[in-house]
């Protein structure tokens, strides 16, 4: 039996926008066709694609037609008439605020506890969050962040650039003698959370401008793990991962699910957050404390095959438990253990992103004494199993 060929007329039209300076964006189209495939939809996925001519170019503005659209960002004009269409649209962006627009996007609050542990575990005296108050998600990122801040009672200063509002010929001179002048202000050493990572990228050469040492008097944290900001920054430069092929197969869903359904009612969904992955920019304690700074350097050169314990690190510099407890939670807010097991999540994450090894492989790898017990330690840090986890990467 020959299989008949689908016309055109038998696939939905779908519009994809997401812009091409979203550092993850390209992880976002992984995730949307891992769901088209997996649910073996007859989606035809129209986006923008720059290729120098040698492809159709289609143009995603309030002319298109089709089925469904999965936006980054939209305009007020293009919606009300997408709307009156009847065409479902899922926005992966916190910017536009529509009520009848899904929305999927990363979880901004957990973003801001992610960000805070990890500044406040380097040891840095001062906090501070590099903020559009304009923006919505700068808000929930800092609401997280000040959650943590809180906890281990530490104040946060909160630096504010309303970069979203100023003039596109003169949005950079601007940005940049703001960032100067907050940064000239700013304590040191501080430990500072950007809004993202074109922001983080930008302190970071402003710093150097100045001649502030990045990480030593400023440790940067940017958002969005960008493939080329993240490693083309110097010191290279560490940030807050965002699930993007989570992001894109969660819209994907949505989006599905809204045109079965005919309806264009909103869905927020928000993806959890995972990891910070370190680089330059935040690998130093900021301490004075030579036996904690000794104490963290043994820690992170241990043989990931025979994990390190807190008799071990005692043993290493003579010195008791109990001392070791006191100097730690005086300098970095949690104790030797709480340190170890965070280093060990943290080689466990690289581990799993960069080695397709099977997991239990890997986990006798890494010292565990079975895949289970690998596996209850990553969701006691992670809250999800580690295959989960290798999948969103």
């Amino acid at each position: 039996m020959t299989e008949t060929k689908p016309t055109d007329t038998q696939f939905l039209t779908i519009a994809v926008r997401i812009p091409s300076w979203l550092g993850y964006g390209r992880e976002m189209y992984q995730g949307i066709a891992s769901y088209v495939t997996e649910n073996n939809l007859r989606w035809q996925i129209q986006t923008e694609v720059d290729s120098d001519g040698e492809l159709m170019p289609h143009l995603l503005d309030d002319s298109w037609h089709g089925d469904g659209a999965i936006f980054f960002r939209y305009t007020d004009e293009e919606i009300e008439v997408l709307k009156a269409k009847n065409c479902p649209v899922v926005s992966t962006s916190r910017v536009s605020e529509h009520p009848w627009v899904s929305k999927v996007h990363a979880d901004n609050v957990q973003i801001g506890r992610l960000a805070a542990e990890h500044l406040i575990s380097t040891g840095a005296p001062n906090l501070a969050c590099w903020i559009d108050p304009e923006r919505a998600y700068c808000h929930e990122r800092l609401k997280g962040f000040m959650e943590v801040a809180k906890k281990y009672h530490r104040d946060v200063q909160v630096l504010e650039c309303i970069a979203s509002v100023y003039p596109a010929d003169r949005k950079w001179s601007i940005i940049r003698e703001e960032m100067r002048q907050q940064l000239q202000q700013l304590a040191r050493p501080t430990a500072l959370l950007a809004r993202d990572d074109i922001a983080a990228a930008g302190l970071i050469k402003m710093a150097l401008e100045l001649g502030i040492q990045v990480p030593n008097e400023l440790t940067v944290l940017g958002v969005g793990n960008d493939p080329v900001l993240s490693w083309i920054t110097m010191p290279a430069m560490s940030s807050v991962a965002i699930p993007a092929k989570e992001i894109g197969w969660h819209a994907a869903r949505v989006l599905h699910q809204r045109m079965e359904a005919g309806r264009m009612n909103e869905e927020v969904v928000n993806v959890p957050v995972h990891d910070v992955i370190k680089r330059d920019s935040t690998r130093v304690i900021h301490t004075s404390d030579e036996l904690v700074a000794r104490a963290c350097h043994f820690i992170r050169l241990a043989d990931p095959e025979r994990p390190t314990s807190v008799k071990d690190v005692c043993h290493e510099l003579n010195v008791s438990a109990t001392t070791l407890l006191k100097r730690f939670q005086a300098v970095l807010h949690c104790s030797p253990k709480q340190f170890i097991d965070r280093s060990r999540f943290e080689e466990s994450c690289r581990v799993l992103r960069a080695n397709h090894a099977p997991i239990k492989t890997v986990a006798y790898s890494l010292g565990f004494k079975s895949p289970e017990e690998f596996d209850r330690f990553f969701k006691r840090h992670a809250g999800l199993t580690p295959s989960a986890y290798r999948e969103g990467c």
